[in-house]
């Protein structure tokens, strides 16, 4: 039993035993249980800065920055608060002033561990005061928290306080319970306290009351204690900040304190008082990947898909957005993200209602397929529109190997298994142009079908367009794809007209990229994971260039991940999204053995395929409970080479002599400076047409079907992913966010789940350090093809 477990529900039967005789009062008649913040003081609720001087254990909920300041105001004493808070610590100072010169100061640290996951957190604050302003008698105190929130309905606290100071300052219990029967947007709370020089038959300190969200904009609370002293207060939720105050009223009728509060956080409050009309600005710029390299010197620098979709998604459900502005500039993506992000932006303008504006100094064919989707695009006067179509190009080297006298020794298993043609032939072969012309075909009439409806144009037409591109800015406009020429001020321009048609106002642009939505859910959540899974796989760790921002996918690193994942109690689901060409078969495997392990968990794995799951990437994928991919994505791929390049006629052509020593028969079976013999091929066949078994078999296991089936539609073809699904290899059409909503659905996961992404990206100076080795032991980012068996498509690989 871990301790967590263990300790769980004995530290909550503590709290909800010192509820009995312990509390958190805001007003009494003794300074040493009076409201000093001017918000409800309880243990149980504070999670923000005010946690430095409530209860420390509420530093490790919230992660993100706050700040909490209050004034009080009345005749004796006077009161004044500026806290600070983030990443699990705080600090705070009060000043007291009661008048005649009676002055205290006090600074509060704090810090909290964070909260485990059955959501218990401990906390320390330590304080030193100096209660008569003159730094003469200065003195140390410590307070120990603990915050119990288990479920999402219930949360309670407790503090001991004043922990070693001197005589006269008697330490402190208090206790608070809070509960939210119908949510989030209501707690009721209360508690008791217990001071070291009270009665123990006489736990007179108590609070009761109540915290409600008014709707989005407006938080209220009030509370009694047992002298029948009322407080009630009221926040205006400003997005990130709130402003408003509180007062009390005594028993008897007569005014007690009031207060002026203001606080700030770094997460975004949802509120009616938002300023309207802002018009979130996107740029779609670079090249976009599931992960971004660290630093790159020479490799372009996008952004994430996932990134790009949460901002469309988040700028459809705020208040104050009123419209979005697209700018392209140099867009390189495949065309499965494209359609993912080109089905983030239709669903915005379904759901939302709210205009866009498409920016382009220039751009593809891929680039107008997302772009269309707008309400107005715009393109440079001198920018021109590429809509001439998708083509595949490859160089075929056999003749300049043989004059070069460099042969080419490859196996493969496969009839349409191309990876090793570019080396071996003159020529494309029949199988490839079949199967890269069934995919190109798939990919225009898709392209040509969403640009027609997006544009309200005949598909004859567009594809008439398209044989004729490509267009200059005027002619653009002139043939209707586009709806002006003009620099980007106009296009803003026309968007904010369109904002302002709408909502009445324009309030500036905003960038939802750097946007964190508040969280005020209780307690621990399911956790999923999402697993990015991107580039060519290697054996090792992952990285990129530190030149090229080439990717690569470490067997290590991913099986290291997928095992965190099967071992991690919290997490009940996997979504596995994977991006790669395939790689080494022993890399490959490793990683499915990991998969295998967590599917036999019975925690539901769900492979999500941004652009490429081919060859040892659909090898990696088979195993899932299922296959979600986005329709032009390319899988399949199930096919094995081997080879190497014999450079010994080549060496000796320069005048390079060549000696080979050996010791044992086969010694030079992998070497580049001697030819394989007729035996050294048929073992070498063997070997490949075993592994090739070992791919079908796998994938028959995991898709249900027969391995006979499996080796039909095989034999090393790719296919997209919307033909994919009539044979069997992909289960379902979608995106990254489908294929969450379907692996929450599986897990039976229902209300807040709490998405984990793995694994961690390496820095600036890993990277560094990684490439550098590489350069040092001689090891290429992209490997050497002697003695290795490939689940690889490099074709597939420049497609996207």
């Amino acid at each position: 039993m871990s301790f967590d477990r263990f300790w769980s529900p004995v530290v909550l039967s503590m709290l909800f035993s010192g509820s009995l005789f312990a509390s958190t009062p805001f007003v009494t008649s003794t300074d040493r249980f009076r409201s000093q913040l001017g918000i409800v003081e309880n243990p149980a609720l504070s999670d923000e800065a005010s946690a430095v001087w409530v209860n420390p254990a509420g530093l490790g909920v919230r992660k993100s920055a706050t700040m909490f300041s209050s004034v009080a105001m009345r005749n004796n004493p006077w009161y004044a608060n500026l806290l600070f808070a983030g990443n699990g610590s705080g600090f705070g100072w009060q000043r007291t002033d009661a008048g005649s010169g009676q002055r205290v100061d006090r600074w509060r640290f704090g810090g909290s561990g964070g909260s485990s996951p059955y959501g218990v957190s401990f906390g320390a604050a330590v304080e030193l005061s100096d209660p008569d302003g003159l730094k003469e008698n200065l003195f140390w105190s410590g307070d120990l928290g603990v915050l119990a929130r288990p479920v999402t309905w219930m949360s309670a606290g407790l503090v001991v306080r004043q922990l070693g100071a001197r005589r006269g300052y008697p330490w402190s219990v208090e206790s608070g319970l809070a509960l939210r029967p119908f949510g989030p947007n209501l707690s009721i709370f209360g508690g008791l306290a217990y001071c070291e020089d009270d009665p123990l038959s006489d736990p007179s300190h108590w609070h009761a009351g109540a915290l409600a969200n008014v709707g989005p904009g407006l938080e209220a609370y009030g509370a009694i204690n047992q002298n029948r002293t009322i407080l009630v207060g009221v926040q205006m939720i400003l997005g990130r900040g709130s402003v408003g105050g509180a007062g009390s009223r005594v028993s008897g009728g007569s005014l007690g304190s009031g207060w002026v509060i203001a606080r700030s956080h770094a997460d975004y409050r949802s509120n009616r008082l938002a300023m309207k009309g802002r018009i979130a600005e996107i740029r779609l710029k670079g090249e976009i990947r599931d992960q971004t390299p660290g630093f790159t010197l020479f490799g372009k620098r996008g952004t994430t898909l996932s990134e790009l979709v949460m901002q469309i998604n988040r700028a459809a459900q705020a208040r104050d957005v009123g419209g979005l502005y697209l700018r392209f500039d140099n867009l390189a993506i495949g065309q499965g993200m494209a359609e993912e992000l080109r089905d983030a932006l239709i669903k915005f303008k379904t759901n939302s209602g709210k205009p866009i504006v498409a920016y382009l100094p220039e751009a593809s064919f891929r680039e107008y397929f997302i772009a269309s989707v707008a309400d107005s695009i715009f393109l440079e006067p001198v920018g021109d529109l590429r809509l001439t179509g998708y083509g595949v190009g490859q160089l075929y080297f056999r003749r300049a190997l043989d004059k070069l006298g460099v042969e080419a020794d490859f196996t493969r298993i496969g009839r349409y298994k191309s990876a090793a043609e570019t080396f071996t032939d003159s020529t494309m072969s029949d199988a490839t142009r079949e199967q890269y012309g069934e995919l190109l075909d798939d990919w225009y009439t898709r392209t040509v079908d969403g640009i027609a409806t997006s544009r309200g144009l005949s598909v004859d037409s567009v594809t008439a367009l398209v044989n004729n591109a490509p267009y200059m800015a005027a002619e653009a406009v002139r043939v209707g794809l586009i709806d002006s020429a003009g620099h980007s001020d106009r296009a803003y321009e026309s968007v904010e007209t369109m904002v302002r048609s709408r909502e009445g106002r324009v309030s500036g642009k905003i960038n939802l990229a750097h946007r964190r939505l508040y969280d005020e859910t209780w307690g621990p959540r399911p956790k999923l994971a999402v697993i990015f899974a991107s580039g060519q796989i290697v054996n090792g760790t992952s990285g990129e260039d530190f030149f090229s921002g080439t990717q690569m996918m470490g067997a290590e690193t991913i099986a290291k991940a997928l095992k965190q994942a099967r071992e991690d109690d919290a997490i009940k689901a996997v979504v596995f999204r994977i991006d790669s060409p395939g790689g080494l078969a022993l890399g490959s495997d490793i990683i499915w053995r990991e998969v295998q392990l967590l599917w036999e968990t019975d925690k539901p794995v769900v492979v999500s395929v941004g652009d490429l799951a081919a060859s040892g990437g659909y090898y990696i994928a088979c195993r899932a409970d299922t296959i979600i991919s986005n329709p032009g994505a390319v899988v399949g791929s199930i096919g094995v080479f081997d080879g190497k390049m014999v450079v010994e006629r080549l060496a000796r052509r320069l005048g390079i002599d060549v000696e080979l020593l050996t010791r044992g028969d086969n010694a030079a079976i992998n070497s580049s400076l001697a030819s394989r013999t007729p035996e050294q091929r048929r073992r070498v066949a063997e070997n490949v047409r075993e592994v090739y078994e070992v791919f079908v078999n796998r994938v028959a296991a995991g898709r249900g079907m027969e391995a006979a089936s499996v080796d039909s539609i095989g034999q090393g073809r790719i296919y997209t992913a919307a033909n994919a699904v009539s044979i069997g290899l992909v289960d379902k059409l979608g995106g990254l966010d489908e294929a969450i909503r379907t692996a929450a659905r599986m897990a039976r996961l229902r209300g807040e789940v709490e998405l984990v992404t793995m694994p961690k990206r390496s820095n600036v100076l890993e990277t560094v350090i990684q490439s550098s080795l590489q350069d040092a032991m001689g090891v290429s980012t992209r490997q050497s093809l002697a003695g290795e068996v490939y689940f690889f498509d490099p074709v597939a690989a420049s497609l996207r």
